[in-house]
């Protein structure tokens, strides 16, 4: 909107045969209308004419009209022609109703009389279109065109061409707001392309009426009360002036008046007095009009509220948890100190609690917690009410503000209340509860002798608030033949009452009950610090005396081969009197003492009286275990009783460790010439230790039928022998035994090795062959077979063998025949050759 920048203009160019070079002015208008109003002269040619519209730019520090212009707003410049042709002459006049005929009031007729006739010497009436248009006179706008006639001979009235029309100037057609106008009236004649126009610029104003808008709400006696009453005329905009006088009567009295208000509103301020008694009152707002607004006159009444409070006094100082109390009082107006009467209100009781919020960032306490306890409502003939609550579960004993509020705003009459309360009133009003006693911990093993611990945490039954400097006993075995008060305690700030007395040493081992209690406490009044009223209550823990425990083992064996089980007996003695019974069953386990690897048995349970009889496996896992003299550990196992504590016993047995050779060499069969040496061994271990080696232990051996000088194995159990087999010696597959003849804690083990073979060289003898055969022709050859020892070719039991012999001549064994060959005992063999017919001679 160029008008909201600065004062602009548009300039007019154009030039007649009459007046010559023209030039118009306008001013640029809200959002950029302007306009022109030509007059051209009768005289002037039909025909075009040039014309030109410009701007000539404009810049914020006017430096578009330096030597050399700069522009925020560039020149521009639209050229277009006239068509100049003939035009009406119209002569009119405007008049309202009123004395002053220049007002033209709203919702009254106004009268346009005139004429409407062609130009020239000869003129003529003409039919066409009559147009009244109006615009603000402060505005530079567009006109608004209200009303249009067409005219014809039908309306001329003494001569053609004279018109008389009347309008009704009705606010709901007429939305131009009252003060001055500019009126413009224009005629459009048929036939014709231009029409002719009068414009009043400052003759009229519009005359209207003011409406006043406003809410009138209740008002309290005594405080200053306001209410915004907006002006507005038939448009029902506020754009009109609305100077004038304007009065407020209250209740008759003359309280506030404003005159020409700078704003179309007024804020209207005035005090109802205190004494006034609580109704309805006049409200009169008088306007005494103005040059273009009527006089006016708003006539209603607003309701004046006085302050009420209630009365409270409680049935029952203190209410007990769960039962029933009452509060009762009236609805009173504060100012006069009378029953209000005849008027319905609620009543709501309200108990408030402190809040265990954290305060606010400025320090102030968190709001408190309010519980609704009743509600109801006053009985309008009496101004009184009566109501029953119960105490809100969940809040604890104390003194707490009961809040009674009146609420006349809640169900009002059909003419609505009269009343306003005033803040909610406060009485104190205490709650009884009960204790609440925990005992931690629930149960409780306690050697005799000992001291025992036990916290007894206090809270109020409702909110499990923890409560401080209450006073409590202790009994100890409650219901039983011993019972008695051990102890007596006050909680501290954590509300936990501690407990620590002794149990005596003679206490008997077994179950006990004790009993912490704290008695009533309800006798704080209202005002006392901190007050509060508490029924007593109680609570139990369970109580187990233990006394300490052996163990006498009655028999055991001496000794035990390691992996094998062994049977001991034995039983549970109480430690502190042996005379008395033990009360049993109880589990034991049993291991052997400083080994940590394996339990032997992991529990066996006793008999009643405490005594037991066990099979213990001496390696339970199978993983080895080792050999020598243990001290075995019977030990009554914590828990399984729940009377008696750990308790030991202990005697001594030998475990003695199985030996075993392994790794035997040689592994595989091995043939060993008379003569030659062999090489033979094991390695020691005691499998019974998860084959541990057993160094520097002596094993003897025997080769066949001969025993060998005994070795000592090495670090690693290992044991090598080494042998020269004599010419003499067997022969065929014979056995070694190695033996170990164990130790005073491992048992002797033995082994034998069948895997060498005692074998002998032999001797083959060829007795001188005498004979010359010719080819197909035989020969005999002799000779001799014999072992190293000149033996014939026997087993080591003397039986004789059965040798093949093979023969060959000239490295040919296909060129002749063998009969015979077989070998004596003595060793002597003989065969018969024949030669083939093709055996070449030489």
């Amino acid at each position: 909107d160029p008008s909201r920048i600065d004062n602009m203009h548009a300039v007019l160019n154009y030039t007649t045969a009459s007046d010559g070079p023209v030039s118009l002015i306008a001013e640029i208008g809200a959002g950029g209308y302007y306009e022109f109003s030509l007059s051209i002269n009768e005289s002037e040619p039909l025909g075009l004419i040039n014309a030109s519209l410009n701007f000539f730019g404009w810049h914020e520090e006017d430096l578009n009209n330096a030597s050399t212009p700069s522009y925020h707003i560039r020149p521009a410049t639209v050229d277009f022609m006239f068509n100049i042709t003939p035009a009406p002459n119209l002569t009119v006049t405007l008049e309202g109703a009123d004395a002053n005929n220049s007002i033209l009031d709203i919702d009254s007729p106004i009268y346009l009389n005139g004429t409407v006739l062609s130009r020239g010497p000869s003129s003529e009436a003409l039919n066409g279109t009559l147009i009244l248009k109006m615009r603000r006179a402060t505005t530079n706008g567009p006109y608004t065109t209200l009303k249009t006639w067409y005219l014809n001979d039908s309306n001329w009235t003494l001569t053609p061409g004279q018109f008389a029309v009347s309008w009704q100037f009705a606010g709901s057609e007429v939305p131009i707001p009252s003060g001055e106008v500019q009126v413009k009236v224009e005629f459009d004649s048929e036939g014709l392309f231009a029409n002719d126009q009068i414009t009043f610029i400052d003759q009229y104003g519009i005359r209207s009426f003011i409406n006043f808008s406003y809410t009138l709400g209740p008002t309290l006696r005594g405080n200053e009360a306001s209410v915004e009453v907006v002006l507005t005329d038939h448009t029902n905009t506020s754009l009109a002036g609305f100077s004038g006088t304007y009065v407020l009567v209250f209740n008759g009295t003359e309280s506030w008046n404003a005159t020409d208000p700078d704003l179309p509103r007024l804020a209207v301020f005035w005090t109802p007095p205190w004494e006034m008694f609580a109704g309805d009152y006049s409200w009169v707002l008088n306007f005494s009009g103005s040059t273009w607004l009527h006089p006016a006159i708003a006539v209603d009444e607003i309701r004046i509220l006085g302050r009420a409070n209630a009365t409270v006094e409680l049935g029952l100082e203190w209410t007990p948890r769960g039962t029933t109390n009452w509060v009762v009082g009236f609805a009173n107006d504060i100012f006069h100190d009378i029953p209000i009467l005849g008027n319905n209100s609620s009543v709501l009781v309200q108990l408030e609690v402190p809040s265990d919020l954290p305060p606010a960032p400025d320090g102030s306490p968190a709001s408190p917690v309010i519980y609704r306890l009743a509600s109801g409502w006053i009985d309008p003939a009496t101004g009184g009410y009566n109501l029953s609550f119960v105490m809100p579960s969940g809040v604890g004993s104390g003194v707490y503000d009961l809040k009674v509020t009146l609420g006349f705003s809640t169900s009002p009459p059909p003419e609505g209340y009269y009343f306003k309360e005033q803040e909610a009133d406060y009485v104190s009003a205490g709650i009884q509860t009960e204790f609440v006693v925990e005992t931690a911990p629930s149960s409780l093993i306690v050697v005799a002798g000992s001291t025992m611990i036990l916290n007894a945490t206090i809270t109020d039954v409702e909110d499990d608030a923890l409560l401080k400097g209450v006073f409590a006993d202790m009994y100890f075995d409650w219901g039983g033949p011993l019972q008695q008060i051990f102890e007596n305690s006050t909680s501290g700030a954590d509300g936990v009452a501690i407990f620590s007395p002794t149990i005596p040493a003679s206490t008997p081992p077994g179950y006990y009950t004790l009993r912490v209690h704290a008695p009533d406490d309800i006798t704080d009044n209202l005002s006392a610090s901190d007050a509060g009223r508490w029924l007593g209550n109680d609570s139990f823990a369970d109580l187990t005396v233990q006394v300490s425990s052996f163990i006498e083992i009655d028999s055991i064996p001496l000794e035990v081969t390691a992996g094998q089980a062994f049977t001991m007996s034995g039983r549970v003695i109480d430690a502190v009197d042996s005379n008395r019974t033990v009360n049993g069953p109880m589990a034991v386990e049993v291991f052997f003492l400083n080994d940590s690897s394996e339990t032997l048995v992991e529990s066996q349970t006793t008999t009643s009286n405490g005594s037991f009889t066990i099979s213990v496996p001496t390696d339970p896992l199978g993983d080895g275990v080792t050999s020598g003299t243990k001290t075995v550990v019977v030990s009554v196992i914590n828990g399984s009783t729940p009377f008696y504590l750990t308790g030991t016993g202990n005697a001594s047995i030998l475990v003695r460790g199985v030996t075993q050779f392994v790794d035997k060499t040689p592994i595989i069969n091995t043939v060993v010439d008379r003569g030659s040496s062999i090489n033979f061994g094991a390695r020691l271990v005691e499998s019974s230790d998860n084959d541990r080696q057993i160094g520097d232990a002596t094993v003897a051996a025997k080769f066949h039928d001969t025993w060998l000088t005994p070795v000592q194995t090495n670090g690693v159990g290992v044991n090598n022998f080494s042998f020269e087999v004599p010419h003499s010696h067997p022969l065929g597959l014979i056995a070694i035994t190695l033996m170990f003849n164990g130790s005073s804690t491992l048992h002797s083990t033995a082994t034998i090795i069948t895997t060498i073979t005692v074998r002998s060289p032999t001797n083959l003898a060829l007795d001188p062959v005498t004979e010359n055969p010719a080819a197909g022709e035989s020969f005999i050859v002799s000779g001799m077979l014999t072992s190293s020892n000149g033996s014939g070719i026997t087993d080591r039991d003397g039986n004789t063998l059965s040798p093949a012999l093979t023969f060959s001549i000239d490295g040919h064994s296909n060129t002749f025949t063998v009969t015979g060959g077989a070998v004596s005992p003595n060793g002597s063999w003989s065969a018969d050759i024949r030669l083939d017919l093709t055996f070449q001679r030489g």
